[in-house]
């Protein structure tokens, strides 16, 4: 999925660089460098309709400003509309 666009829910950023965040444990995390903030989304999906439907879960157990966006070659490419 490197070459082709995939959606990911976001549910954190920083502006410092916390790697104990980050666990080579964790599968279907992204730790993404976006200047100036290091920013945490979670799962890789294929459809905005399926990442949208992740997000909603996440928000239900208290991650409120979780969003999804689009990557493409490990970069973000847009936010995406919430629904």
């Amino acid at each position: 999925m490197e070459k082709e666009k995939v959606y990911s829910v976001q549910v954190k950023s920083f502006v410092d660089n916390n790697v104990t965040l980050a666990s080579e444990a964790l599968t279907n995390t992204m730790f993404v460098k976006t200047n100036p903030f290091y920013s945490y989304s979670l799962g890789n999906f294929e459809t905005l309709q399926e990442a949208q439907k992740f997000r909603a879960q996440l928000v239900d157990i208290g991650f409120k400003d979780a969003f999804v966006a689009s990557y493409k070659e490990g970069k973000r490419i847009q936010i995406e509309d919430p629904f």
